[in-house]
């Protein structure tokens, strides 16, 4: 996708940390175009006339809907007992790409809507692993004297209330059931799930030269390799050799270097955070599921499509379908339509994305986990998986559907259909 103004991605880091005071939201402003007439612009003797007839009236724009919890400029989030639980919005687009997200800065609000911050992160995501996400926030602003990297930022961890929230101090993270691992280029530090500082290591309390550190670094900071899980009693630092059969892990409880071959790691990490995939096979009209010693039969089978477990529910993509895993039928099998998981950025839960391509144009509709449609209306015919609105983008953002246009974040109560927060994103790309 073609990029209209001149920045990469690291210079767009590098720009969150000196982004100017502004109101989160500014309004765009209503522009009246003239009516259909010819108007004389004089240009060095000649008369250019431009006939605002041939042009198309630009929309009305959407009004702002929201607050602010602070009057002046707030580049910080400051820590209180009572904004409940926080939402990032969208609050400026510095990019022309996609998805969305990735061209914006970010802000965070509460869940009725008053901004408690402008938009100054370059990102704001819950701690996440595989198997569940962490009540904690993690907050990335761009640092232009990091320029020794591709990723230039600097991150600080909040609670996901507000409550709390450490100064900008790591580089890089990775989370797991027990906490996050936080990384400088010169230390480890394990922070459990409420934010206690459990263990903080440099290279040598490690055992580890500052090569080796270095390459478990660029493994966290990439979401490459195997160094940088933290499971049970270890952290895995790399492979131990380049035959990749055995991995090399720094014991907690003893501050000692150990290995594990590949497979029995793979099985500790199963067997202490409970994580391990569903096997299926499909045939004679049925899936059956199997887990362990847990076992499913699902009363529908589709040998050539993906199947995929959420929870209590098992998804059919290709035709559609729905299942608890008891069996029950959430949503029947469809032709010309596909389903898929839209999970919520800041936890567990999400909704099912039914899309249908059996008309002239894709339509896709929501679902929640019990088969109920979603309520909004604003939805209908709005996202187009063709490309023609490309920039559009949907999600679910802490329980609110985050709309995301060419220069609007709308977020969108899931009870209600009432847009509770919008902003005008102020960006200037043709």
């Amino acid at each position: 996708m073609k990029r209209l103004l001149p920045i990469c991605a690291a210079l767009l880091l590098a720009l969150t940390a000196c982004t100017p005071p502004a109101d989160p939201s500014p309004s765009p402003g209503g522009v009246q175009m003239p009516s259909a007439a010819e108007s004389p612009v004089p240009s060095q003797g000649l008369t250019v006339r431009t006939d605002w007839s041939k042009l198309e009236p630009r929309p009305d724009p959407l009004p702002q809907v929201g607050s602010r919890w602070y009057a002046d400029y707030t580049a910080d989030l400051i820590p209180r007992e009572d904004y409940g639980e926080l939402i990032p919005y969208a609050g400026l687009r510095l990019l022309d790409d996609w998805p969305a997200s990735t061209g914006c800065l970010y802000g965070l609000m509460t869940t009725d809507g008053a901004a408690v911050t402008d938009p100054v992160f370059s990102s704001v995501s819950r701690a996440g692993y595989g198997g569940g996400v962490l009540p904690l926030l993690v907050l990335r602003k761009g640092d232009p004297t990091l320029d020794d990297n591709w990723d230039p930022a600097m991150l600080a961890v909040a609670a996901a209330d507000g409550s709390w929230v450490t100064g900008y101090d790591y580089r890089c993270c990775r989370a797991s059931q027990q906490g996050l691992l936080l990384l400088t280029k010169e230390r480890l530090t394990a922070m459990g799930a409420d934010g206690q500082i459990l263990h903080s290591y440099s290279p040598e309390e490690m055992g580890l030269s500052q090569k080796e550190f270095d390459r478990l670094f660029s493994d966290v900071l990439s979401y490459e390799g195997v160094g940088g899980t933290w499971c049970g009693d270890y952290i895995s630092l790399d492979w131990m050799d380049d035959s990749t059969t055995a991995v090399r892990l720094y014991q907690l409880s003893t501050g000692e270097l150990t290995a594990m071959g590949h497979d029995e790691w793979n099985d500790y990490y199963a067997a202490q955070s409970g994580d391990s995939s569903w096997e299926w096979t499909a045939g004679n009209g049925s899936t059956t599921l199997t887990r362990g010693g847990e076992s499913h039969v699902i009363p529908h089978s589709t040998p050539d499509g993906w199947v995929e477990v959420q929870g209590d529910l098992v998804l059919f993509s290709n035709s559609c379908a729905v299942y608890t895993l008891d069996g029950k039928e959430i949503l029947p099998p469809r032709d010309h339509a596909s389903v898929s998981w839209m999970r919520d950025a800041l936890g567990d839960g999400g909704l099912l994305a039914v899309t249908d391509y059996s008309g002239e144009s894709i339509i896709i509709t929501y679902y929640r986990p019990d088969g109920t449609p979603v309520p909004l209306p604003i939805l209908d015919g709005w996202q187009d998986t063709m490309g023609t609105r490309w920039y559009r983008q949907a999600g679910l953002v802490g329980g609110l559907i985050e709309l995301l246009d060419w220069n609007t974040a709308s977020y969108y109560d899931l009870d209600t259909g009432e847009c509770v927060f919008r902003t005008y994103l102020g960006y200037e790309g043709e």
